[in-house]
């Protein structure tokens, strides 16, 4: 067997560049030019996916009605769902989206637009940290990989914590590297802007923020040995208690600590420890890692390069600032995923925050071993990854531009807000008892119409509809189709719509579709409330 092309061999190991040193001086020309254009092209797809994709997707509703709703109240401390105080999460997300809102007025784009900001800021980031460390070409990698993973074009255009949660996470732990590097007034700023990030965190997510990152840097330090001074605690505690004391002590004289207790131990601590079964989401041991991998596509394919080199290089680790930072990187990507593994209430996205440290170590093991697999072929080193970076792309482009426009326009919650207009104000307007708890319908019609349909069983449906007061009424095909003729002959169809049934608790609707299919709907009407009569 050829020894070149065993990658964690002396002889391979010994003819590849080092993490920092003469390659990491090495610049590119145009490198400003190329990096602009790799973000560019990010940025293109993620405002496409916001423009295009015109419908709720994940839990973005949780998110979007709050801010609606906090605005329409002007009441910005608590958060309100259905007119309903809850705490759920923390308020920094909220007040992103509501200043979208406010600068771009209420829409699922503007929902969005704080993520797309994150996300950006975020490239930029990574762009100028592995530039700083590993050189140009490591610079451009990393930042390609990260702007095109499919979890990041995703997350990166959806109203949810997790993207601005990556971005703060990131800065949080650059400045506490950057701090333990530095002396002097730098140091102190560095570990304020250390307790800043982890509050605004704290703020965006509550104690997944600081808990994560918290442990990554005490395995951290136990590997590397790295000294961090007294005062570098005390400044960055008191950054964070100054940041954080406002919106507690004011939530705290309106409602008392009650909020905390459901914010930080129901949320937080039972949800990791799964006391309740809502939140026992029943993934296997193994989800969470293929969720990373998937995640990182088309970049997944290259992290055996990323296990190679970091065993290769664990008896440099603490040898200079760039190996501590790679192995920094590491423990927060080893972290992320050992903590949500273990805990039975996890998503796939958890990982995001993981995702700049593991597409730098992506980029500068790929720089090393690539060259050894394609030295005996004639085709250019970076053909390969431009390939993919063009690849995926051009196929979130497509999804977003051609794919995702024909399912919005099938949309019972974009159908059903504009056949409302036909409807008179005062009809009552309900849905089917069976599709309580459907908030991929409910809540994005009450983002776009501010109105909640009240929920009735079969008997008061067809009573209300075949009444002489104005009703209009949400139910499946199914349940239409079965209507008396002579009934059906008196209703007028506003709209038809498709929507995925989700089999949460409480939604019983097993006559007519399997759990997590899509499921038939139609809004009718009697005579009676029909604009025109």
């Amino acid at each position: 067997m050829d020894k070149g092309l065993l990658l964690d061999s002396e002889e391979a190991i010994g003819n590849l560049p080092p993490v920092e040193g003469a390659s990491a001086s090495l610049r590119i020309r145009h490198f400003w030019f190329l990096l602009a254009a790799i973000i560019a092209a990010s940025a293109f797809c993620l405002f496409a996916r916001a423009a295009c994709v015109d419908v709720f997707t994940r839990a973005e509703s949780f998110y979007a009605e709050p801010a609606r709703e906090m605005m329409a109240a002007n009441k910005y401390l608590m958060v309100l769902f259905y007119n309903i105080t809850v705490f759920d999460k923390p308020i920094f997300n909220y007040w992103c989206v509501i200043t979208a809102f406010k600068l771009l007025g209420v829409s699922i784009f503007a929902a969005r637009l704080p993520s797309i900001v994150g996300g950006l800021l975020c490239l930029f980031l990574v762009s100028f940290v592995s530039r700083k460390f590993y050189g140009d070409r490591v610079a451009l990698l990393a930042t390609a990989a990260l702007a095109s993973s499919t979890l990041f074009l995703e997350m990166s255009a959806s109203c949810m914590t997790d993207m601005l949660l990556t971005l703060l996470e990131f800065c949080a732990i650059c400045s506490f590297f950057f701090a333990t590097q530095s002396t002097g007034r730098l140091r102190t700023l560095l570990s304020v802007g250390f307790g800043l990030f982890l509050a605004l965190g704290f703020l965006q997510k509550g104690l997944p923020a600081i808990a994560l990152p918290g442990l990554s840097i005490v395995v951290y330090g136990a590997l590397v040995r790295n000294q961090i001074k007294i005062s570098d605690v005390i400044f960055s505690a008191i950054t964070f208690l100054v940041t954080i004391a406002p919106w507690h002590l004011a939530v705290f004289r309106e409602r008392g600590a009650e909020p905390f207790y459901y914010l930080y131990i129901h949320e937080a601590v039972n949800r990791f420890l799964v006391k309740t079964q809502q939140y026992d989401f029943g993934h296997p041991p193994y989800y969470m890692f293929m969720a990373l991998l998937s995640g990182l596509v088309p970049w997944s394919i290259f992290l055996p390069f990323t296990l190679i080199g970091l065993k290769a290089d664990w008896s440099q680790r603490r040898s200079t600032p760039a190996q501590q930072f790679l192995f920094l990187m590491a423990v927060i990507a080893c972290v992320h995923l050992t903590f949500f593994t273990i805990s039975r209430s996890n998503w796939g996205y958890y990982n995001l925050p993981s995702f700049p440290g593991t597409c730098i170590l992506i980029a500068v093991y790929t720089l090393r071993y690539l060259p050894v697999l394609v030295s005996k072929t004639k085709l250019p080193l970076m053909l390969l990854p431009s390939a993919m970076f063009i690849a995926a792309i051009a196929t979130s482009a497509y999804a977003s531009i051609i794919t995702w426009p024909p399912k919005a326009a099938i949309d019972p919650a974009n159908n059903f807000s504009k056949a409302l207009a036909s409807v008179k104000p005062e009809s009552r307007f309900v849905t089917h008892k069976n599709l309580a708890g459907q908030y991929f319908y409910t809540d994005p019609l009450l983002f776009r119409t501010g109105k909640v349909p009240d929920y009735t069983d079969d008997e008061e449906t067809l009573k209300g509809l075949s009444g002489d007061k104005p009703f209009s009424a949400v139910v499946t095909k199914g349940y239409f189709n079965a209507l008396p003729n002579d009934l059906k002959q008196g209703l007028t169809i506003l709209r038809a719509g498709q929507m995925k049934y989700l089999n949460f608790p409480g939604c019983k609707l097993a006559l007519e579709t399997p759990p997590d299919k899509q499921i038939e709907l139609v809004f009718v009407c009697n005579k009676s409330a029909l604009v025109s009569n």
